[in-house]
C-alpha cells in the first residue's frame, strides 16, 4: 500500500484533539476542529524521496511526515528558540536591541573602560556583532605594549600571535586608522634577540602619539626615527636616552618639544651637556636612571653623583619645571639615610641632606626604585645599626622620599602614565609639610 504523507505547520501550537491521521468519517467532522489530510499518491518512489520533493514544493515553513496507513504516527518538529538567533547581550538582556545605538555603543566603552584593555574578555568583544567590532576594535589598538625581548624576558607563543596580529593591522588597515587609534606604544627591544620591523613600522606610522616608553637598545633605524619623526601630541616620554647622540644639542630634536612628562635611563655615566634642556619649555616633570648598576656597598659614590647631577642640571632646567626626581637604588639609599646620621664625612652628607630636604633647590627629591616594603620591613638591615633604632634613623628618609616604579617596568606607565607621578607629588607634600613642622617647632 502507497504512504500516506500528511503537512503540519513547523513550531506550530500542538492540538490535543488533533492526530494527523487520514481524513474518516471518525475525525473528519466539523466538530473535530482538525483538517482533512491531503493524501498524495506516489508512483515507484522510495519514502525518503517523496518526501524531500513534497517538503520542497511545499509552503515554506511545513514539515513533511510519512506514516502507513492503519499506524498513524504525528511527528511535530519543535521550532528553533528565538533567541539562538540574537547576539550575546541580547540573549542577556532581551531589550538590549531595543536601546538607541548611542545607549548601546555608551554601554559597551564604559564596560571596556573599567576593565583593562588587554583584559582577553575585551579583545573577544569585537566577535559580537559587526556594530560592536566599530566600537570596540579601536580600544585594542589605543595602548600597544610590544613584547619584551630581552634576555629575562623571552618571547613566548602568545607574543608571536600578538606580533602576527600587529603585522596584519599594519598591512590590512589604512593609516587613517592607525593615526587615529595609536595612542601609546611601549617598546624594549634588543636587535640581537628578535625581529623588530613591526616596532619600527608601528613608530613610523603612528602620527598621534601621546605617550611612548622606549627602552630599546639603540640602532641606526631607530634613531632615524627618532631623530626626525615629529610627534605634535607627545607628552609623556620615558627613554633609553643612549639611543640618541649625546652632546649639547640632544634635547632639541622635535621627539622633546612638547613633552611635559620625562623619563630618562642612562646606561652611560651621563650627557657630555644638559643645556639644551633648557629649550623644552612645556616640560614640567622629569627623572633621571644613572644608578641602575650600583651595588649597596657604593653608597658614597651615589651619594656624590646625585650631588653631580643636581648642580650640573640646575643650571639648564627649564622655567616651567616643578619636579625632578633623582632615581636611587633602595639599598643604597637605605645605607645613605644611615651614613648621613652617622656623621662620618660630614660635607659629603650634608650636601646629600640639602638635596633630600628640599634647601638645596625646592624641585630637586630623591627617588628610590626598588620594594619599599623590603625598607619599611627591616629587610634591608646595616649590621652596625641596631635594629631598635632603625625607625630612628631612616624614618624621615622613608617619609620624605618617593618611592617609584622601577623604569624599566612594570609596563603600567603606558596605559596610566600619570599615575607614576602622584608620589612624587604626594612625597613633595610630605616633605613640606615637615619643614613647616619643623620651622614651627624652632
Amino acid at each position: 500500500m502507497a504512504p500516506r504523507v500528511a503537512s503540519i505547520q513547523r513550531g506550530g501550537p500542538a492540538n490535543a484533539n488533533s492526530s494527523f491521521a487520514p481524513s474518516t468519517a471518525a475525525n473528519s467532522g466539523p466538530d473535530n476542529g482538525a483538517p482533512p489530510v491531503k493524501k498524495r499518491r506516489r508512483r515507484n518512489r522510495k519514502g525518503k524521496n517523496a518526501s524531500k520533493k513534497a517538503g520542497a514544493g511545499g509552503q515554506a515553513g511545513l514539515v513533511t511526515v510519512q506514516h502507513q496507513a492503519g499506524a498513524p504516527k504525528v511527528v511535530q518538529k519543535p521550532s528553533q528558540p528565538h533567541n539562538r538567533r540574537l547576539s550575546a547581550p541580547a540573549r542577556a538582556f532581551p531589550r538590549f536591541n531595543e536601546l538607541p545605538s548611542e545607549l548601546q555603543k555608551t554601554i559597551f566603552m564604559i564596560a571596556a573602560g573599567e576593565h583593562n584593555w588587554r583584559n582577553h574578555h575585551v579583545t573577544k568583544w569585537v566577535y559580537v556583532s559587526r556594530k560592536v567590532r566599530e566600537w570596540i576594535e579601536p580600544l585594542n589598538y589605543n595602548s600597544i605594549e610590544l613584547p619584551c625581548n630581552s634576555d629575562d624576558c623571552p618571547v613566548y607563543e602568545s607574543d608571536r600571535k600578538m606580533l602576527e596580529l600587529l603585522e596584519r593591522m599594519l598591512q590590512s588597515k589604512p593609516k587613517e586608522f592607525i593615526t587615529k587609534n595609536v595612542r601609546q606604544i611601549f617598546t624594549n627591544s634588543r636587535p640581537d634577540l628578535g625581529d623588530n620591523s613591526v616596532e619600527l613600522k608601528l613608530l613610523s606610522a603612528c602620527d598621534n602619539l601621546e605617550t611612548l616608553e622606549c627602552w630599546s637598545s639603540p640602532r641606526q633605524a631607530l634613531v632615524d626615527i627618532l631623530t626626525t619623526k615629529t610627534w605634535p601630541r607627545l607628552k609623556t616620554l620615558c627613554l633609553n636616552i643612549d639611543i640618541l647622540p649625546k652632546d649639547e644639542n640632544t634635547f632639541y630634536f622635535p621627539l622633546f618639544q612638547h613633552v611635559t612628562h620625562l623619563d630618562l635611563k642612562f646606561s652611560e655615566p651621563e650627557l657630555l651637556s644638559w643645556k639644551s634642556l633648557k629649550s623644552l619649555q612645556n616640560l614640567t616633570y622629569m627623572r633621571v636612571n644613572m644608578m641602575e648598576d650600583l651595588m649597596w656597598n657604593e653608597y658614597e659614590i651615589a651619594a656624590d653623583k646625585a650631588c653631580a647631577i643636581a648642580c650640573e642640571m640646575q643650571k639648564c632646567f627649564p622655567s616651567n619645571l616643578k619636579y625632578f626626581v633623582i632615581l636611587i637604588p633602595i639599598g643604597v639609599l637605605y645605607h645613605i639615610s644611615i651614613a648621613c646620621k652617622t656623621h662620618k664625612d660630614e660635607e659629603r652628607w650634608t650636601k646629600v641632606e640639602a638635596i633630600r630636604l628640599g634647601q638645596f633647590d625646592s624641585r630637586i627629591m630623591l627617588g628610590c626604585m626598588g620594594d619599599r616594603g623590603q625598607w619599611a620591613d627591616h629587610d634591608i638591615l646595616d649590621y652596625e645599626l641596631d635594629p631598635d633604632h632603625f625607625e630612628e634613623f631612616t624614618e624621615d628618609y622613608l617619609y620624605t622620599t618617593a618611592n617609584l616604579s622601577y623604569p624599566t617596568g612594570p609596563r603600567s606607565n603606558t596605559v596610566y602614565p600619570g599615575e607614576i607621578w602622584k608620589e612624587v607629588e604626594e612625597g613633595l607634600r610630605r616633605r613640606n609639610d615637615s619643614e613647616l613642622t619643623l620651622a614651627a617647632e624652632l
